[in-house]
């Protein structure tokens, strides 16, 4: 499997890559830090699309449209700290079904 991870913290990257190896050590994880760079990967076929949707300097709803045009083959999982992702509209665009953890309040 192939996944791409979008995040602008560098730490938050690592540990979740540390964390998915953990699980499958032949998976294939390319990063990006910002929609842009993940943009220029474009011409890369993933099977998965890793999202962080409070990126600096794009809104939430512009981030998930750039990523699903960039990349139309992939499903994507939106990873958000915040509470009101979901109820902003993310399924209409194209994520997958929100997830909550259970220390999360909203």
């Amino acid at each position: 499997m192939h996944l791409l991870l979008i995040d602008d913290h560098a730490l938050f990257r690592e540990g979740l890559k540390f964390l998915l190896r953990g699980l499958d050590q032949d998976l294939a994880i390319d990063e990006a830090g910002s929609v842009d760079a993940a943009a220029a990967r474009r011409e890369t076929a993933y099977d998965l699309v890793l999202l962080d949707l409070n990126l600096p300097g794009v809104g939430h709803l512009e981030a998930l449209a750039s990523i699903r045009e960039a990349f139309p083959q992939a499903p994507v999982v939106v990873l958000s700290g915040e509470g009101d992702t979901f109820s902003s509209g993310a399924p209409r665009w194209g994520s997958l079904a929100p997830w909550r953890p259970p220390t999360m309040k909203c």
